[in-house]
Formats: C-alpha cells, structure tokens, sequence
C-alpha cells in the first residue's frame, strides 16, 4: 500500500536472486518517522519531525541525518554520541541554525508541496521515509496504529492523533483542462465541499478512459478546498500516468 514510485520504500532483496511468485513486505524499522509537520501558514509555525524508537534498546544516531530528497540537503545532522532510548519519542524542531546538545542545523527546510523526509543512517542508508503532496493548513503526516501514514492533528512530543476526514463520496471534479497551450499540461481539479474536514485521495481510483490508476500518495484536499490533479504522464505525488487528451 505504499508508493511505488517513491525510490526510497524499495530496498534490495534478501534472498540472491529475489523471490518471484511470492509476496514480500518490507521489514519495519526499530527507528520510524512517527509524525512529519510541515508548516505551510508562514511566519510562527514551524515545521518539525518527530522519532519514535519502537525496540527495546538504546539506538546510537552518531552522524544520522534528517534529509529532504527534493533539496538534497540535511535538515538536520545528529551529533557524535546522542542516541534515542527505548520507547523514545524524539522531536526535531527544523529551520533553527546553529549547534545544539543532540546535533546541528543549518537552517534548511522540508517543501510544502512535495517533498520525501527522510531519516538517513552514517552510512547514507535511507532507514525510514515518508513522501507526501501539497499538505494541509494545521495538519501533520502521522503513522497509524497499522504502520501506514495518516493525516493528523499537530502532536509535538506526544501520542499521534488522527484526524477525522470528509467522505470521498463528497469529492466531485470542479473544473479540467484536456487541450492545454503550448509547454502546458493537462490537469483536473478535485473539490472537496466539506466544511471542517480534510480529504484523502490516496487509495482513490482515476481513470481516462481506457486505464485505471489507483493513487498510492499521500495528496489531500482542504475543507471546502481544492486541490490540483497533473494528468501527464509524470511522477510525483500529484501526478498520473495518463493524459485527458
């Protein structure tokens, strides 16, 4: 149920040769993202990360990372010797600059639009990660009881909650555009009529047509918002692999 086209949920077989004919689950790590907020109100709100150590050791984080895949860049860099403990939640303030007691930053931030967080080891192996769309005014990225990620209410340093969201029977498509100008593509626009609640479109099916497409990323539309849909054939998690015309 995860994106398959986000390069960071694969990972290389454990078996030489792979195992055709039979169904694999990535392994979870004792490490996870547990909630991602990414602050798209401006001046006062401040994105953050939060970790959440499920085993029962002390996990050394000398030289992990927090990265944004779409920059490149560190968002924030653990210091030699700090290290999470058992059944630890552990929150990351992004965007100061300056050294801290648990690691560095240098000021750098995750997209609002799209983005992939995540959590890299000393090494450079991606040990968890999360790619989301364009995200929610007060709303953060949770993992749910099942392991999959949720939309949220904001909880920094504390038990993940999540949010209750309009019924995808609401959803209608308010407006498209199948015969675009030069350099343009064509697109169509889902209008969510809920006056309190977000929507999820992950998980919804699209079709042109001919094809059906199942989207697998996390894109959500605000209450009585809309959210913009590419039908080009690209990738990202607002885009499909068809055209309208």
């Amino acid at each position: 149920s995860g994106d398959p086209n986000d390069p960071t949920q694969w990972v290389v077989s454990g078996v030489d040769g792979g195992t055709p004919g039979v169904y694999t689950q990535r392994a979870s790590a004792d490490l996870q993202l547990s909630e991602v907020y990414v602050a798209v109100s401006g001046e006062g709100d401040r994105s953050f990360v939060e970790l959440f150590n499920k085993s029962g050791a002390r996990i050394d984080l000398s030289d992990w990372a927090l990265v944004s895949l779409k920059s490149g860049m560190a968002l924030f860099q653990f210091s030699v010797g700090f290290g999470i403990d058992p059944e630890e939640l552990l929150l990351i303030e992004l965007g100061e600059t300056g050294d801290r007691d648990d690691g560095r930053s240098d000021g750098a931030l995750l997209n609002s639009k799209e983005d992939t967080a995540m959590l890299v080891d000393a090494s450079g192996g991606v040990i968890d990660s999360v790619r989301y769309g364009g995200q929610v005014l007060g709303s953060s990225l949770i993992r749910g009881a099942d392991g999959f990620w949720i939309l949220g209410v904001p909880s920094p340093g504390f038990m993940n909650q999540p949010r209750d969201l309009a019924a995808p029977s609401q959803f209608v498509i308010n407006e498209w555009q199948s015969n675009p100008l030069p350099g343009q593509d064509d697109w169509f626009e889902i209008y969510n009529p809920d006056p309190s609640n977000p929507g999820a479109l992950r998980g919804l099916t699209f079709s042109d047509g001919e094809s059906l497409v199942t989207l697998r990323s996390l894109v959500f539309v605000p209450p009585n918002g809309f959210v913009r849909l590419w039908a080009d054939n690209g990738r990202g998690p607002d885009h499909l692999p068809f055209r309208l015309a």
